[in-house]
């Protein structure tokens, strides 16, 4: 890989560390354009996390269950729960991820789609804006205390 396809690797992560005890709070959020066969993992998180795949594909691991990302699936990390994910030799993904937690968010995600077990989804209608939304309203997250 030469210098120059090195550059236009971009990441953007934006998170807030006080943890409060609410229904539904934002932890983290990002997107990052990854290269052929970048990797994260395997690791275990403390919050849920998405991640939604704006272009490109790539490979998700939950425990020993194996799921093919592409573009416009939305894949889903539960805390506690060994993953591992990375991008494709090819056509390498570019995603959005928002991380949360809350008191709420179990129950949340037990009415939601992605209940039973279900960690990949691949929504009819178009979700990139809501990704890029939050992404631009950085600020309404985070306080500078």
């Amino acid at each position: 890989m030469s210098k120059t396809e090195l550059k236009e690797i971009s990441f953007e992560l934006f998170y807030d560390d006080k943890r409060v005890n609410t229904n539904l709070s934002v932890y983290e959020y990002g997107w990052e354009k990854n290269y052929p066969n970048k990797s994260f993992g395997p690791t275990k998180r403390e919050y849920y996390l998405f991640h939604y795949v704006a272009s490109g594909k790539g490979t998700y691991y939950i425990g020993e269950k194996k799921f093919e990302a592409v573009k416009g699936d939305i894949f889903l990390i539960v805390p506690g729960e060994k993953h591992f994910y990375q991008a494709d030799s090819e056509d390498p993904w570019e995603y959005y991820w928002i991380g949360f937690h809350g008191l709420e968010v179990q129950n949340l995600i037990k009415q939601s789609i992605f209940s039973n077990g279900n960690y990949l989804i691949h929504p009819e209608e178009e979700v990139e804006d809501i990704f890029k939304f939050i992404m631009n309203r950085k600020i309404y997250f985070f306080s500078k205390d």
